[in-house]
Parts: C-alpha cells; sequence; structure tokens
C-alpha cells in the first residue's frame, strides 16, 4: 500500500512537471520595444535653451496605439460651475493632449504619430507628424520640428 501511494504520488508530480513544462514552451515571449509603455516627461528645453515647467505623461502600446498628455506650470483653474467659456478658454491654453496610432523608423530614428484626436490646434488629424526620437541611458528625448525637446523618464 506504501509504495503505491508514493508511486501515485510521484506520477502525480511528474506529470505536473510536463505539463508545466509544456505550457511554459508554448508561451510565446513578445520583446517589448524601448520606446513602448509609459513614459514621464521629466523636462523640456526650448529652442532658446530654458527649462520649461511642463508635467506630461505619455504612453506607446505594443499594438501601435498612443496617448500623450501635457500641461503648462500656468494652466489657469476653472472655479465656476458651470464653467465659462472664458474660463474654459484660459484653461484649455495650457493643455495638449491627443491619442491615435504611431510607427517607428528605428534605422532613421523617426517615431510619427497620426493622431486620431487632439487638442492642438496646429496638428490636423491624419496629418502625419514625423519625430526624431532618441533612447538614451536615462530614458529617451524627442525634439519636435518647432525646436523643442522633450525629455522622458520611465
Amino acid at each position: 500500500m506504501y509504495k503505491s501511494t508514493k508511486q501515485t504520488g510521484m506520477i502525480a508530480i511528474g506529470l505536473l512537471l510536463l505539463i508545466g513544462l509544456l505550457v511554459n514552451s508554448c508561451q510565446t515571449k513578445v520583446e517589448s520595444k524601448p520606446w513602448e509603455g509609459r513614459w514621464t516627461v521629466s523636462k523640456i528645453i526650448s529652442p532658446e535653451g530654458d527649462e520649461l515647467a511642463h508635467s506630461g505623461l505619455y504612453h506607446y502600446y505594443s499594438d501601435g496605439k498612443f496617448a500623450s498628455q501635457l500641461v503648462g506650470p500656468d494652466r489657469a483653474a476653472v472655479k465656476s460651475d458651470p464653467v465659462t467659456l472664458e474660463e474654459l478658454t484660459a484653461a484649455m491654453a495650457d493643455y495638449r493632449a491627443g491619442f491615435g496610432t504611431y510607427s517607428v523608423d528605428e534605422q532613421a530614428g523617426i517615431l510619427t504619430y497620426s493622431y486620431e484626436a487632439n487638442l492642438r490646434t496646429h496638428r490636423q488629424e491624419d496629418e502625419p507628424t514625423p519625430v526624431p526620437f532618441e533612447i538614451t541611458p536615462d530614458g529617451m528625448v524627442f525634439t519636435w520640428d518647432n525646436g523643442y525637446r522633450l525629455f522622458f523618464v520611465r
């Protein structure tokens, strides 16, 4: 009786190990690209070299979609309820947000946005926006066509 229980236990352990090995070998391991994931804006440098105190969050998904938000330090507070047009206009003047799809040319170091919707009035939806980027030991850096440089950390 003791041998039978011991043998049954050994067989069960062996089957569990075999199942674990099979499940592990069947899983596809997807390597994420260095730009994928959540990025926090750590600083922005103007074309004149001034550091701007904006804050922001960008997220690049593995399926080629992105979402971004950027807000300036002097964003006006909304105080009335209901909100007045003047308050809304002042609050939105220093706020940028958008989402859509992106593609990356790794060789050229270019990330190209295609906005589906955004609050940047000078960018049109479906207008591809190429941005030179670089992955650094400290994070990621964008250089926009207007000369501004955005620095990101994880």
